[in-house]
């Protein structure tokens, strides 16, 4: 699929702003437009000390900056990636502040030298930068502030800034290095000793051995490493950079991150190449747009992809028909005959061979686009749905073969729609309806519906939906059904968010109150219960609760609390959640010893488990190779008491997979 560009905030910033300030309207100009802004690196100049008389003096400056940026690798190679703007911003004076002079003007950027105390650092106010940067008809992904003040200086961080300097220019493209390459400055001042954690920047490292160094496969194998001749753009490992004479290396003896004048270098170029393919696909344009093609038999389809053009056009084209290879032109004709029936994957993958990038971790110069061709029917893709129990579920199948399509609905395991009340309706137009709502009990699991679309050649396409059904209506939360009750005091806990309200009552038998009778409990969803038999007896539950006028009731059931030794979890009876299950046990008062625990197939047995002899204080036992097959499995949890052995027997169903 084709890569998104990650978006830029700094669009929205500037809308805000220019919705919050009352700033004049600037005019905008278009420079260089090479493509859709969406698919290239967007350069947004606006200027600073620049009068209306001197906006052609500023027009100047910025066309100049242009020429020299492009006339320099890798941007020389990559210049039909980038759209360039002017903002033409106005101010009320010329120049620049210069505190250490008492030189002040008024600007609509506030720009000003000796910003933190530095005389050649230039500092703009963001926020009207970021104002004016509002008024380019496109997301800015690198900006530029150029100050009409000849005295040398600038700045980087999320937008650079220069002055009209000779060397502006030059300033301009070494800030770049930084706010878009990442890259760090490998100048030093010496004496300096790094004792840093590795650096982040990709041109600068503390590591010495060859294996470890970032851009090792730019260093000749005849290369010593660390480098101590100094040859002009040979890679190697060169002490000093980061700001630092000794123990930090930079990849050559000189770069345009040191001096400036210099070429960016092989290590910088790359890197460079890489950021800017971090947003830019090099796919640029492809037709058909990615989905689902049709190609009805006797007939063909043709496909093209329009790549990026750098100047070196190394790009290369592999057109993929279900990941066999069938083409390697922009252009691709596919004969129905040569499709292999019903739905095929076409996938065409461009790469930029480019030979300033060695290392392309990421795979960023390589970008994939895909289409589903079939001579026959699609369905369209289907999400899955969560609904409740009493919630109307209704969705339209839609399929994009436009001959005579036949459409049907079953269950996954084969179960007719009507048997659990889901309808599906083939409305003879490559559209059909699925309706169902899920009565109360059928939540608490999902449920997979297969659609097919078969057409009048017999081919057919089928999809299917998970539809979950999440319970509403009433649920104990605990103590889980089928648990051991603590003691004769239990907080019961449930759920529900239908009914209005409830009441619970609790027995001896089914629906008996002779143990609790809560009376109405309105929409409390919590009670706490007393005076609960301690013989380890059956305890019946029912949580009774008013929904739609009518009161309806859900049965659980309890062992009560004993003094016999007994598994708290899993609940005996019910059914376990895989093949590896942890089970918990309490003594329930009773004085232990030792236990000892058995697992399988029949009352009493081992066959799937002994534990062997387990100190008294050892509560719980992960058991793993258990079966999941739908059968019975035994657990029997024996005790030493001061009597001797003594066992309690728990039965589970095991889970099905």
């Amino acid at each position: 699929m084709i890569r998104h560009r990650a978006s830029n905030t700094l669009m929205g910033i500037a809308v805000l702003w220019i919705w919050l300030c009352s700033a004049a309207a600037f005019d905008s100009v278009t420079i260089l437009n090479h493509g859709n802004p969406a698919n290239r690196i967007n350069i947004v100049f606006v200027g600073d000390g620049f009068q209306v008389s001197e906006l052609a003096q500023y027009a100047s400056t910025v066309q100049g900056t242009i020429n020299h940026i492009f006339s320099q690798t890798p941007f020389r190679e990559y210049k039909s990636y980038f759209n360039i703007y002017r903002v033409d911003v106005i101010s009320n004076e010329s120049g620049a502040d210069h505190p250490d002079l008492g030189r002040f003007v008024d600007t609509a950027l506030d720009s000003s030298y000796s910003c933190a105390g530095i005389q050649r650092l230039i500092c703009s106010d963001g926020i009207k930068v970021f104002d004016a940067v509002g008024y380019a008809p496109v997301a800015a992904d690198i900006i530029f502030v150029v100050v009409n003040d000849p005295d040398y200086g600038g700045s980087g961080g999320s937008f650079s800034v220069f002055s009209t300097h000779a060397a502006g220019s030059e300033l301009a493209l070494h800030e770049i290095g930084h706010s878009f390459g990442g890259l760090a400055d490998e100048y030093f001042s010496p004496m300096l000793v790094y004792n840093g954690m590795e650096p982040s920047a990709p041109n600068v490292t503390i590591q010495t051995d060859w294996a470890n160094v970032k851009w090792n496969h730019w260093i000749d194998p005849f290369t010593s490493v660390p480098t101590f001749q100094m040859t002009d753009g040979v890679p190697g490992l060169y002490e000093g950079a980061q700001y630092y004479e000794f123990d930090i290396y930079r990849p050559t003896p000189d770069s345009k991150m040191r001096t400036l004048g210099k070429p960016f270098e092989s290590v910088n170029a790359e890197q460079l190449v890489l950021r800017t393919y971090d947003r830019v696909s090099p796919i640029d344009q492809m037709a058909p747009l990615p989905g689902v093609v049709t190609i009805p038999p006797g007939q063909e389809g043709t496909f093209t992809v329009e790549p990026m053009q750098p100047t070196h056009k190394n790009m290369l084209v592999e057109w993929y028909l279900d990941d066999i290879s069938v083409g390697e032109n922009p252009v691709l004709t596919l004969q129905s005959a040569g499709l292999n029936g019903g739905i095929n994957q076409l996938r065409v993958e461009v790469t930029d061979a480019s030979p300033l990038v060695r290392h392309d971790p990421a795979n960023l110069l390589m970008d994939s686009v895909s289409w589903v061709v079939t001579d026959g029917p699609v369905i369209g893709s289907l999400s899955d749905q969560t609904i409740l129990e009493g919630q109307l579920l209704q969705f339209d199948v839609h399929v994009t073969d436009e001959t005579s399509v036949t459409l049907s609905a079953r269950r996954s395991n084969g179960q007719v729609l009507s048997s659990f009340g889901a309808n599906f309706v083939d409305h003879g137009n490559s559209t059909g309806t699925f309706s169902w709502t899920p009565a109360d009990g059928q939540g608490g699991m999902d449920y997979f519906i297969e659609f097919i679309a078969t057409d009048q050649n017999n081919l057919t396409d089928v999809v299917t939906a998970r539809i979950t059904v999440q319970r509403l209506v009433a649920d104990m939360i605990s103590p889980v059904s089928g648990s051991i009750l603590a003691s004769s005091t239990v907080d019961f806990h449930w759920t529900g968010d239908r009914p209005t309200a409830w009441w619970l009552d609790m027995g001896s038998s089914v629906g008996a109150v002779n143990y609790f009778d809560s009376g109405p409990l309105g929409g409390a969803l919590s009670t706490t219960v007393t005076n609960l038999p301690t013989d380890g007896s059956t305890v019946f539950v029912r949580l009774w609760y008013f929904l739609s006028g009518n009161w309806l009731s859900k049965d659980f059931q309890y062992q009560a609390a004993s003094s016999q030794p007994a598994i708290s979890t899993p609940a005996s009876g019910s059914t376990l959640t895989g093949a590896a299950v942890s089970f918990r046990w309490l003594s329930n008062g009773a004085s232990i010893s030792n236990w000892w625990v058995y697992v399988g197939s029949s009352v009493g047995g081992s066959s799937y488990f002994s534990s062997g002899l387990l100190a008294a204080n050892t509560l719980s036992m992960s058991i793993t190779g258990l079966p999941t097959d739908g059968s019975k499995i035994f657990v029997t949890l024996w005790y030493w008491t001061a009597t001797g052995w003594r066992e309690t027997n728990f039965e589970y169903t095991s889970t099905l997979q």
